[in-house]
């Protein structure tokens, strides 16, 4: 629920989204060849590779002004069965065929809440 409210507060930057790993020796492989790619809120990229990518998924995804990323000829990996969609903006928290008994979703949250959030939480 977290990862969706922060995309609600993203997008409402006209900046772009970085991808970011913790950058520390337990990053997987496959979040380290994401780390730093930098597009637009609307690229087609963030659909299914925004954060969590995987269980216990550390990474996450920031306003940017650094450079847009070329990914022209950029291989994408593979993510975890259940994972490659974005939260934030599906309400899912995992893909569809993960659970398929179960109905895990997450209420989208209204801009003062989402505000309020944000206020509580600032470092």
């Amino acid at each position: 629920a977290q990862m969706a409210a922060n995309w609600q507060q993203l997008v409402k930057s006209p900046d772009p989204l970085r991808y970011q790993t913790v950058g520390d020796e337990r990053v997987r492989n496959e979040h380290e060849a994401l780390d730093r790619i930098t597009l637009p809120a609307d690229d087609a990229f963030w659909n299914n590779h925004y954060p969590p990518n995987g269980w216990g998924c550390r990474c996450d995804v920031v306003n940017s002004l650094g450079k847009i990323t070329n990914m022209k000829g950029k291989i994408l990996p593979e993510l975890p069965n259940g994972f490659a969609g974005n939260v934030g903006k599906s309400g899912k928290a995992f893909s569809d065929g993960l659970f398929p008994k179960h109905s895990l979703t997450v209420r989208k949250q209204s801009d003062a809440e989402a505000d309020e959030w944000s206020k509580e939480n600032k470092e």
